[in-house]
């Protein structure tokens, strides 16, 4: 998966991220938890892009890592050394040092490492090379993280899986990172969901909206995993894959998926296409596809109107 790492380290890192991020640093940090996710907001409360934030050291440290999508980490770099001014800190790309790996629940992937147990087992190969390892703070469909550094990962032979597989993952949950998020609200691109808004900090930047979004509830629609079906004169998936239940269920289906399950022709679907509800009536507009299927699968990633959903029965 293309990830970068960016190392903020110095005496006011804590301070300096807790004015600019969704989350509540501090707060994780007492935690004691090893990591958190969280989003960078523009002046205006639109998304830049999410990260997820470790802590190496633990309660009281001076280093945070951010874990972000490649594409954008430049434009976060450009984001934080703007409004460093002063603070105690120093901000460095660390993506050639350090390698992050993940590995999904019940994949069997030899993504990050031989199986997705792999990072959850204290006498392992990679517990003795990581730096930190963690479950993913998202939701545990996304499995465990590691922290590695860059050439015990290429020493050790861990193969990276397709990316396509990690992409699949995502969207079965209705879940974009990193530029992909860009011009969001954070609750309609669901970071409050993940775990990654905490509405009990102080001020950051971007904060009104969120905050304005809340109190009044006006939360109307939401990025939603969709499943598309071809048209008849379109290629259908070679596999169709059930999508998981919510935070809690089993990721049914997911367990065989693996390189070669996405390697045919994907859904049709182009990024902004309208999706329509049909009826006896006149069309009506419910949302839009923002990330289309990877190729293999018919899951893309739309915004769509809450008020057009129905419960589930059963």
């Amino acid at each position: 998966m293309p990830r970068g790492l960016l190392r903020v380290r110095g005496r006011d890192t804590v301070k300096f991220l807790q004015g600019l991020t969704t989350q509540h640093v501090a707060s994780a940090l007492e935690g004691g938890g090893a990591a958190s996710y969280g989003a960078f907001l523009s002046a205006k409360g639109r998304l830049l892009g999410d990260a997820l934030f470790y802590f190496p050291r633990g309660e009281g440290d001076d280093e945070v890592l951010l874990d972000v999508d490649a594409s954008f980490l430049p434009g976060l770099q450009r984001h934080l050394k703007m409004y460093k001014l002063r603070s105690k800190v120093k901000i460095k790309d660390v993506s050639s040092e350090l390698r992050v790996l993940q590995a999904p629940l019940g994949l069997g992937l030899r993504s990050a490492a031989e199986d997705a147990t792999i990072l959850n087992t204290p006498t392992s190969e990679l517990k003795s090379y990581a730096i930190l390892t963690t479950p993913d703070p998202r939701h545990e469909a996304f499995g465990h993280r590691a922290v590695v550094p860059a050439d015990a990962a290429a020493a050790a032979g861990w193969d990276a899986a397709n990316d396509d597989v990690y992409a699949a993952i995502l969207a079965s949950q209705g879940v974009l990172e990193g530029e992909a998020l860009a011009g969001l609200v954070p609750l309609e691109a669901n970071v409050d969901v993940l775990q990654g808004v905490s509405f009990h900090k102080g001020c950051y930047v971007g904060q009104e909206l969120t905050a304005r979004a809340q109190f009044k509830g006006a939360v109307r629609k939401r990025l939603l995993p969709v499943l598309l079906r071809p048209d008849s004169g379109a290629p259908a998936p070679a596999r169709l894959l059930p999508l998981p239940g919510g935070k809690g269920a089993p990721v049914a289906g997911w367990e065989a998926l693996s390189d070669e399950d996405l390697n045919g022709p994907a859904a049709v679907a182009a990024a902004e296409a309208e999706l329509t509800l049909s009826g006896d009536g006149k069309p009506k507009s419910v949302g839009k596809v923002i990330m289309p299927p990877v190729p293999g699968s018919n899951v893309a990633v739309a915004m769509l109107r809450l008020e057009y959903l129905m419960e589930a029965k059963g």
